[in-house]
């Protein structure tokens, strides 16, 4: 790089790192000015975020992740300078550009996508004077949290962060401004106000190491054969003999394989030594030797104090007292604040952190629809005229193998335009049809809900993923439980709730099959009222009919038609029907014929109409006019073979007789005594 150093005004052209998305598999080395990465944060411009391009201060060698990915520490060669990001929004981005100014730091402020003017996000980009050392990264951000008050978030003491820059099209309000002075790593004076991040703290840092003399004689450990090891679970020995958790629990890594297996050595009763040997004596070591900061000894101090901590939890006066306090809210902090936003998964259909149910016939088609949701989450894509909140989906699905599953997603895929890699990163798909257990809930003895080791598992899964959306398709297969007993109903729903929603934040799909009687009275519900009032959205998916008042069911139903309606939402308007229509293996919006086919639609019912009230009149036998009439003439024709063939139901054929009789082309004729006041269809 030409050196074109202007120390006077800060500064100079600077190395900057470009991806095109998240991925970072591929990067882009450019040089650029301050004012010139000032227009690119006001030009650029895209409908969503993840559309925008990404920048680092950070150059990046080739070496990938096990993801293939170059944005990665171990991959960071240098630095030209840091970013600090903010989304504390309390302070605007004026004052911090302010703040900068006074410091006499050159600079530029821009805001992140999501900024707005009442809920203020933004970064700061800062160079060097010349390229440094990445050892440099964390000292130098320290200086510019010191200068703006330590408001900066702790990613900004990320070396291989990256930051999207750019405005979304909706957002009047975003700003990017630069100004001039020293060099951030030129002020050594700066470091007298740095502030540096914060560590994190766990359960963990609270606790101090405990040890025990042990129910284990006091013999060392010398070999994994030990007889005393002897009751460790097959997932614990696997662990320990290979440092990775066992095919069919690949969730049980990191943490959660630590904190098993030394639980199952305090449980057994052996002391701190003891256990520093059997990971010494397996592979398990490896992780915490060579991965950990704090060494071996001290990750593992660590995990045994929390086992222990864990396993023996005296009752103290103080934790007694601190149990009967209930949590009431102090509502006076919310005095001035902004009123949170509800977050939705699907706006005004679907809310996120809660149970939604989606009720429908075997063979609707929930399966289907509720793939065709997914996809639309992962790939931020329309569905059903709504635009669902990007992000991955867990779908659980009992009632179909993997090649079923395969087939509906390649139908899916094709409509959007997408192929496999494109959604294969976020979204996860469990087939369990063929799985020897299904069943996440069962009553036990008492009549209680317990939730299975499988349920366990999908919520560990779920943490995992983070994803905005989870499915589990069926309830039948799912829930054990008495689906008419009230209390295993909302208990079931409730561990859905608090175990599943809540600490994911997504929204759980639960599909489900109505009852004769609910599909019959058009609830789409089943079993105890209990469903539907603990869910707090519940959407039904039938069969399109054009049904009567007084009919049960109009037999000239279109199958190829579905409706899909809101029937409870308790955070927003309830009742919206969507018209769905079969195209291409998937149901979607279906807005009517036009206008020109309703005429041609309108003039065949009519044909068909005059046609048979002409061979009734042939054959002596008359019809009626009046509604509740047994020879009613719509409810007759209606079961003939003629009406039939034109997929004419009765409620086109009641259509047709009040526009044949506007037009003057029939009308009713009295017969009979007149005491009786009956009338016949005759034409005119």
């Amino acid at each position: 790089m030409t050196d074109v150093t202007d120390i006077d005004t800060g500064t100079r052209p600077f190395r900057i790192s470009l991806f095109k998305d998240l991925s970072g598999q591929t990067v882009e080395q450019r040089e650029i000015e301050i004012w010139d990465l000032c227009n690119e944060a006001l030009i650029n411009t895209a409908d969503r975020k993840d559309d925008l391009p990404l920048f680092s201060l950070t150059v990046f060698g080739d070496q990938r992740s096990n993801k293939s990915c170059l944005r990665h520490d171990a991959n960071a060669l240098g630095i030209s300078g840091v970013v600090g990001d903010y989304d504390g929004e309390q302070m605007s981005p004026k004052e911090a550009l302010e703040r900068l100014r006074k410091a006499r730091i050159s600079a530029l402020v821009y805001t992140s996508p999501s900024h707005r003017e009442d809920r203020p996000r933004w970064r700061v980009v800062a160079q060097t004077a010349r390229d440094l050392n990445i050892n440099q990264h964390a000292k130098l951000a320290a200086r510019i949290n010191g200068v703006l008050g330590g408001v900066l978030a702790p990613e900004s003491f990320n070396v291989s962060q990256s930051y999207f820059i750019g405005k979304l099209n909706s957002n009047p309000a975003h700003f990017a401004q630069y100004t001039t002075g020293d060099f951030v790593d030129v002020r050594d004076d700066l470091d007298a106000i740095a502030i540096y991040k914060k560590p994190s703290k766990t359960k963990l840092d609270n606790l101090s190491l405990t040890d025990v003399v042990g129910v284990q004689a006091e013999k060392p450990i010398t070999s994994l054969a030990d007889a005393r090891l002897q009751n460790l679970s097959d997932d614990a020995w696997y662990m320990v003999e290979r440092d990775e958790p066992p095919a069919d629990r690949p969730n049980l890594k990191g943490g959660r394989a630590h904190c098993r297996v030394i639980s199952e050595l305090v449980k057994l009763g052996f002391n701190n030594a003891q256990i520093k040997t059997v990971y010494r004596l397996g592979k398990i070591a490896d992780g915490p030797a060579y991965k950990s900061t704090r060494g071996f000894n001290g990750y593992v101090e660590r995990v045994i104090a929390f086992c222990r901590a864990t396993e023996a939890r005296p009752e103290t006066e103080a934790n007694a007292k601190a149990e009967q306090q209930l949590p009431f809210i102090n509502i006076a902090k919310w005095q001035d604040q902004p009123v949170p936003e509800r977050p939705w998964t699907v706006k005004d259909r679907i809310p996120a952190g809660n149970v939604t149910l989606l009720s429908g016939k075997g063979g609707t088609g929930k399966t289907i629809l509720s793939m065709q949701l997914s996809v639309a989450h992962v790939l931020a894509k329309d569905w059903l005229g709504s635009l669902p909140d990007p992000g991955p989906v867990m779908g659980v699905y009992c009632e179909d193998d993997e090649d079923e599953i395969w087939r509906r997603l390649d139908l899916i895929l094709k409509h959007y335009g997408a192929c496999y890699t494109d959604v294969a990163p976020h979204l996860h798909i469990l087939p369990l049809v063929a799985a020897d257990e299904t069943l996440m809930a069962v009553p036990d003895k008492t009549g209680l809900i317990r939730m299975t080791r499988l349920f366990d598992r999908i919520c560990e899964a779920a943490l995992d993923f983070k994803p905005k959306l989870i499915v589990l398709d069926n309830a039948a297969d799912v829930y054990a439980g008495n689906e008419n007993d009230r209390t295993q109903v909302r208990q079931f729903i409730g561990y859905l709730r608090k175990r599943l929603a809540i600490p994911t934040g997504a929204a759980v799909l639960l599909t489900q099959h109505p009852s004769l009687t609910g599909m019959k009275s058009g609830s789409g519900l089943s079993g105890s009222t209990a469903w539907e009032n603990s869910v707090r959205s519940r959407i039904y998916f039938k069969p399109f009919s054009n049904k009567d008042d007084d009919e049960e069911e109009d037999t000239q139903s279109e199958t190829d038609l579905r409706v899909l309606e809101v029937m409870k939402l308790n955070y927003g308007k309830q009742g919206e029907t969507i018209k769905l229509k079969w195209q291409n293996g998937l149901y979607l919006p279906f807005s009517g014929p036009s206008s020109f086919e309703k005429a041609a639609s309108e003039q065949d019912a009519d044909y068909v109409f005059l046609s048979l009230l002409d061979n009734y009149s042939l054959q002596g036998t008359n019809v009626s006019p009046t509604r509740f009439a047994k020879s009613y003439a719509p409810t007759v024709f209606a079961k003939e073979k003629k009406a039939k063939a034109a997929r004419l139901s009765k409620h086109d054929l009641e259509s047709a007789m009040d526009r044949l009789f506007q037009s003057g082309k029939i009308d009713k004729e009295s017969y009979g005594p007149p005491c009786r006041n009956t009338f016949k269809l005759v034409r005119k």
